[in-house]
């Protein structure tokens, strides 16, 4: 093939991939408010327990807890965000007192800003002292 036939091909394949990112951009499905719904069973140091379902298009978990107004609190930190409360369940890390989560039972190894989510998924927050 000559340089001219090599260049006309390139130029229509990168016509046909930009065609296709575009025509994907236009057509993918948007996201609809509380297109996931994750649920939180929460159990404080006292074994009060409460549960609460969370609707929601963010893709960590911390960010699907705050849009609740007073769901959780807490602080960054070295190990990511570090969680001191939860639906009104204050943890004392001053008393050994500190919230563990699981997610459908099998602990989770990232902090909740860092865990991402999906349609389904359930959180166990449980209160230990350590």
């Amino acid at each position: 093939m000559n340089k001219k036939k090599i260049a006309l091909i390139a130029g229509i394949l990168v016509l046909l991939v930009a065609a296709a990112v575009i025509i994907y951009f236009v057509t993918k499905p948007a996201a609809t408010q509380g297109s996931k719904t994750v649920t939180l069973k929460i159990t404080d140091y006292d074994g009060n327990e409460s549960t609460v379902e969370l609707h929601t298009d963010k893709e960590y978990l911390l960010e699907a807890m705050q849009e609740v107004e007073g769901l959780v609190d807490g602080y960054d930190s070295e190990f990511g965000y570090t969680i001191t409360t939860v639906n009104g369940y204050f943890a004392d890390a001053e008393k050994g007192i500190w919230w563990t989560y699981t997610c459908n039972g099998e602990w989770v190894m990232t902090s909740a800003d860092e865990t991402p989510i999906e349609d389904g998924q359930t959180y166990e927050f449980t209160a230990a002292k350590y």
